[in-house]
């Protein structure tokens, strides 16, 4: 059975990181094919935004030396995007290591408790008084 990587671009998660090395997508190794993939090699709906803006106009497949050198403008093109329409950004979502074209997948807000905004409230007095 094909895995992941051999239907996709090898070089895709390496590449992804590059762009976003300190990304919760990227801790641990690289993102999971479902990033940009439902069963690969079938796209989600990030993969398909990102897909029209990885060098248009250029014969496919890509080389990997093309891709690698169009993903970050491609990924930059469609930061400000919701993928998914779960009204969170692309770029939110792979800094907060959700998938952006998986609606049912948000960043998750940890509320702070009176006690620890309290403290941090405390913490920031004490910083500006050195």
């Amino acid at each position: 059975m094909a895995t992941c990587s051999t239907l996709a671009k090898p070089v895709a998660p390496a590449a992804f990181c590059n762009v976003y090395p300190n990304s919760k997508t990227c801790e641990g190794g690289p993102p999971p094919c479902t990033l940009c993939h439902s069963i690969a090699p079938a796209r989600n709906t990030f993969g398909t935004q990102l897909s029209e803006h990885l060098a248009p106009g250029t014969a496919r497949p890509l080389s990997d030396e093309s891709f690698v050198a169009a993903l970050p403008a491609a990924l930059k093109a469609i930061e400000q995007a919701d993928a998914d329409g779960d009204g969170v950004t692309n770029v939110a979502e792979i800094m907060a290591g959700s998938l952006p074209g998986d609606a049912s997948s948000v960043p998750i807000e940890r509320s702070c408790s009176a006690e620890e905004k309290a403290a941090a409230a405390q913490n920031a007095l004490e910083s500006v008084r050195l």
